[in-house]
Protein backbone atom coordinates (compact mmCIF):
# COMPACT_ATOMS: atom_id res chain seq x y z
CA UNK A 1 0.00 0.00 0.00
CA UNK A 2 2.55 2.29 0.80
CA UNK A 3 4.54 1.81 -2.47
CA UNK A 4 1.27 2.34 -4.52
CA UNK A 5 0.90 5.52 -2.87
CA UNK A 6 4.25 6.71 -3.63
CA UNK A 7 3.92 5.32 -7.24
CA UNK A 8 0.90 7.44 -7.53
CA UNK A 9 1.91 10.51 -6.21
CA UNK A 10 5.17 9.88 -8.42
CA UNK A 11 3.30 9.73 -11.33
CA UNK A 12 1.11 12.70 -10.88
CA UNK A 13 4.29 14.90 -10.00
CA UNK A 14 5.93 13.41 -13.27
CA UNK A 15 3.00 13.95 -15.82
CA UNK A 16 1.88 17.77 -14.17
CA UNK A 17 5.26 18.64 -15.03
CA UNK A 18 6.01 17.44 -18.51
CA UNK A 19 2.72 19.58 -19.16
CA UNK A 20 3.13 22.95 -20.99
CA UNK A 21 3.37 25.73 -18.08
CA UNK A 22 -0.12 27.23 -19.11
CA UNK A 23 -1.82 23.93 -18.50
CA UNK A 24 0.00 23.04 -15.09
CA UNK A 25 -2.30 22.58 -11.98
CA UNK A 26 -1.35 22.69 -8.03
CA UNK A 27 -0.90 19.13 -6.79
CA UNK A 28 -2.03 18.27 -3.10
CA UNK A 29 -1.28 14.75 -1.77
CA UNK A 30 -3.48 13.72 1.44
CA UNK A 31 -2.07 10.57 3.04
CA UNK A 32 -4.29 9.54 6.23
CA UNK A 33 -3.57 6.36 8.55
CA UNK A 34 -6.31 4.06 9.08
CA UNK A 35 -9.34 5.83 8.66
CA UNK A 36 -12.38 5.54 11.53
CA UNK A 37 -15.55 7.04 11.96
CA UNK A 38 -19.07 6.44 12.84
CA UNK A 39 -20.33 3.46 11.19
CA UNK A 40 -23.22 3.95 8.27
CA UNK A 41 -25.14 1.17 9.28
CA UNK A 42 -25.05 -1.82 11.78
CA UNK A 43 -23.61 -4.47 9.28
CA UNK A 44 -20.36 -1.96 9.46
CA UNK A 45 -19.58 -2.69 12.72
CA UNK A 46 -18.26 -6.40 11.86
CA UNK A 47 -15.35 -4.80 10.45
CA UNK A 48 -12.28 -3.72 11.56
CA UNK A 49 -13.44 -0.69 13.93
CA UNK A 50 -15.00 -3.61 16.20
CA UNK A 51 -11.42 -4.26 16.69
CA UNK A 52 -11.18 -0.99 17.89
CA UNK A 53 -13.98 -0.64 20.13
CA UNK A 54 -13.35 -4.38 21.62
CA UNK A 55 -10.00 -2.90 22.46
CA UNK A 56 -11.93 0.44 24.20
CA UNK A 57 -14.30 -1.87 26.19
CA UNK A 58 -11.48 -4.20 27.42
CA UNK A 59 -12.63 -7.17 25.77
CA UNK A 60 -9.52 -8.58 24.91
CA UNK A 61 -7.92 -10.17 28.16
CA UNK A 62 -4.26 -8.33 27.19
CA UNK A 63 -3.26 -6.00 24.66
CA UNK A 64 0.12 -5.95 22.94
CA UNK A 65 1.94 -2.84 22.15
CA UNK A 66 0.04 -1.45 18.90
CA UNK A 67 1.29 1.91 17.88
CA UNK A 68 -0.54 3.15 14.26
CA UNK A 69 -1.55 6.12 12.76
CA UNK A 70 -5.29 6.64 12.73
CA UNK A 71 -7.80 9.49 12.27
CA UNK A 72 -11.80 10.28 11.90
CA UNK A 73 -13.06 10.35 8.89
CA UNK A 74 -14.28 13.64 8.99
CA UNK A 75 -11.02 14.94 8.85
CA UNK A 76 -9.67 13.43 5.93
CA UNK A 77 -12.64 14.99 4.09
CA UNK A 78 -11.69 18.37 6.03
CA UNK A 79 -8.43 18.14 4.38
CA UNK A 80 -9.58 17.57 1.16
CA UNK A 81 -12.01 20.55 0.89
CA UNK A 82 -9.57 22.93 2.84
CA UNK A 83 -6.64 21.78 -0.47
CA UNK A 84 -9.53 22.14 -2.86
CA UNK A 85 -10.49 25.88 -1.49
CA UNK A 86 -6.95 27.20 -0.84
CA UNK A 87 -4.81 27.64 -3.68
CA UNK A 88 -1.30 27.70 -0.92
CA UNK A 89 -1.98 24.16 -0.22
CA UNK A 90 0.34 21.75 -2.38
CA UNK A 91 2.69 19.10 -1.60
CA UNK A 92 2.25 15.97 0.57
CA UNK A 93 0.06 15.96 3.57
CA UNK A 94 0.19 13.20 6.18
CA UNK A 95 -2.48 12.90 8.50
Amino acid sequence: HPCSKYLSEKWATDYVAKLPESDRFRLAFINPGAIYGPPLSEQHWAGSISIIKDLMVGKFPMCPKLHFGAIDVRDVARAHIHALENAEVTGRFIC
